[in-house]
């Protein structure tokens, strides 16, 4: 098992190449749950155990191709009620960016300056087109233009080779990201009957200026045996977390490009104040046609104070509950019986303030050429909203077998299943205009700005805010299962074992000949260790096994 770059687990690999499923599927006291292991209360868990082969295929189909994680919660302890509590606080240092590798100051300036000598008037038309130039392709042209003269551009290129940008994103952007994390639990109960309750609080300050999360993980289980032969296990879960993060990317920092706004040799911090500072962005060309119209906005860009102008806020709230029944019918033999239904809904809010950098030049570069009044785009924030509203259900009913005949061992299940998992999400159009206070807008002519019909008439049209006109999705997956699975074992040494599942799906359309798949494997093992003749001092367990299967996965 590991843990990807991207933050998702992986159970030896992936079983597909194709846009298809590939996190392992994770059941938690016998039903799968839509969330990831993140909206689970590690404090609450009594058991792991991580499931692979094609034999599990048999219990939780096309949906196990990943791998996947069973999870069983702790159960109520018998007597009067226990609290506890169980706390942590943890600190997790700044990223050291000089693992980057990132080139250094003096290589970059060199870099620009030997692409610029290649092709010169392609700089100085953009100049005159009033697009971007980094600072050092400004400082060359300006010298070509008898702006500047060779000794000036050529001491402020020397003293932009000294600049040690990548020092300072470390010692200003990032920071050392705290955790804290609370756990309440209160436990009781009698024979019959036990309950557990447990709250769990976690958060986190992230590791870069205006990041942080939390999280709130609420449980109860309760289980009751009214008889022998009869019990009953009820539980739910309650998962509520927040964020939220600057929407501007930390490539736009790191990753250094012609294009991009910031370089190895931009300082974002003033050495001698230490306060947040401009750097170079605008082609001061255009800034000097812009400056020569009323009514348009400052285009100075400080980075780090401009984080705090355009930020992404998200909240998500998930509610499951569920129970099962056990009934010994005879010996050996039981019932189980249940289901498990999920609710919840996810809000992502991306604003970006009317004093960002990229909302004054958007709006600037709006701004009609025919009528300087006008502007194409609103003055006011930019808004894109995104809401996920997400249910499922699971009901399970499945007889279990478990006898011992002298040396003989046999173990098997058959059970049907019937689920479903809808997704309804939908992106609002981009808000342009939006006042967060008041929650007002302004009207807005989509197709005709995305069409570029306006372009002709904006003062520039390569850097407008791109305009969503939003999207709606739905999912609804639907399953009807059988399935089977039985184990022999003989003298606690020789085990084989088969396993079968069928799947009716909407996936599959109405063709009956996809509508029959059976997934199924069969296996064995030679639990070599438990021979007589296993003697080996360093080693307690040696067991040769095999299986093979078919199984599928889900897009």
């Amino acid at each position: 098992m590991q843990l990807t770059r991207e933050g998702n687990l992986e159970i030896r690999g992936v079983s597909t190449f194709m846009v298809a499923e590939r996190a392992p599927l994770i059941i938690v006291d016998g039903f799968p749950i839509t969330g990831g292991l993140e909206t689970l209360n590690i404090d609450a868990i009594e058991s792991v155990t991580v499931l692979k082969d094609g034999v599990a295929a048999s219990i939780y189909g096309a949906r196990s191709s990943n791998g996947v994680i069973v999870v069983t919660t702790k159960q109520g302890k018998r007597g009067a009620l226990n609290v506890s509590y169980n706390g942590s606080f943890g600190i997790t240092q700044a990223p050291d960016l000089k693992y980057l590798n990132r080139t250094s100051a003096a290589d970059y300036v060199d870099a620009e300056l030997d692409v610029y000598s290649q092709d010169p008037n392609s700089y100085l038309n953009a100049y005159n087109g009033y697009r971007y130039l980094s600072r050092v392709n400004y400082l060359k042209v300006a010298e070509s233009q008898g702006l500047m003269t060779t000794h000036d551009v050529e001491a402020e290129l020397a003293k932009l080779r000294t600049n040690d940008g990548i020092v300072q994103l470390q010692d200003y952007l990032f920071r050392s990201q705290l955790t804290q994390q609370h756990n309440i639990s209160l436990s009781g109960g009698s024979d019959k009957n036990q309950t557990v309750a447990t709250a769990k609080f976690i958060g986190n300050r992230g590791n870069t200026l205006y990041t942080k999360d939390n999280r709130l993980i609420m449980d109860i289980r309760n289980d009751w045996k009214p008889a022998k032969f009869l019990s009953f296990r009820l539980f739910s879960n309650i998962n509520y977390s927040t964020g939220q993060a600057p929407t501007r990317p930390m490539s736009d920092f790191l990753s250094y490009h012609s294009q991009f706004l910031i370089h190895p040799y931009d300082l974002v911090v003033d050495p001698a104040t230490g306060q947040p500072q401009d750097i170079y962005a605008t082609n001061p060309r255009k800034i000097e046609r812009y400056n020569a119209l009323p009514g348009l906005k400052d285009m100075s860009y400080n980075p780090l104070q401009d984080l705090a102008e355009e930020m992404t806020r998200q909240q998500n709230f998930q509610f499951r509950i569920g129970g099962n029944v056990n009934v010994s019918l005879l010996k050996g033999l039981s019932l189980d019986a249940g289901g498990s239904w999920t609710r919840g809904n996810a809000f992502v809010r991306s604003i970006s303030g009317k004093n960002s950098y990229r909302m004054r030049v958007g709006y600037n570069d709006a701004t009609s050429v025919s009528v300087p009044s006008k502007h194409y785009i609103p003055d006011g924030d930019m808004l894109n909203e995104t809401r996920n509203i997400n249910q499922a259900y699971t009901l399970r009913a499945q007889l279990n077998f478990n006898r011992e005949f002298g040396a003989h061992s046999i173990i098997a299940l058959a059970g049907t299943e019937v689920s479903r998992d809808v997704w309804d999400n939908n992106t609002m159009p981009a808000r342009f205009g939006y006042n967060d206070q008041a929650g007002t807008f302004n009207t807005f002519n989509y197709a005709d700005y995305i069409a570029g019909n306006y372009n002709a008439d904006m003062l520039s049209y390569t850097t407008k805010p791109n305009a969503s006109i939003g999207s709606i999705a739905f999912r609804d997956n639907r399953f009807a299962s059988w399935y089977a699975n039985a184990s022999y074992e003989y003298d606690r040494r020789f085990l084989v074992s088969g396993s079968i599942r069928l799947d009716q799906t909407n996936f599959f359309g109405t063709d009956p000949r996809y509508r029959y798949k059976p997934l199924w494997s069969a296996g064995a093992t030679y639990k070599v260790s438990n021979e007589d003749y296993f003697n080996i001092p360093w080693m307690n367990k040696l067991y040769l096994r095999g299986s093979y299967g078919i199984n599928g996965n889900i897009s």
